[in-house]
């Protein structure tokens, strides 16, 4: 995910309301910072505890019943 110009702010937000999200949905989620020259960004990765089920339609909760 990168940020653009002048929005670094509002996606560290996102980032932090998501958080809540990911942990209402005991989904294990690992956020990483771009600590290289150039844009700002986050790299966002999701382990699947269960395999590939968890791709499946239907497997968890909708995001919007999490919140």
């Amino acid at each position: 995910m990168t940020a653009l110009p002048g929005k670094v702010a509002a996606t560290k937000a996102l980032i932090t309301q998501l958080k809540k999200v990911w942990e209402a949905g005991k989904e294990s989620v690992a956020v990483y910072s771009v600590a290289a020259s150039g844009e700002p960004g986050y790299t966002i990765v999701t382990r699947l505890r269960t395999g590939y089920k968890e791709l499946e339609d239907g497997f968890g909760k909708p995001m919007n019943d999490l919140q």
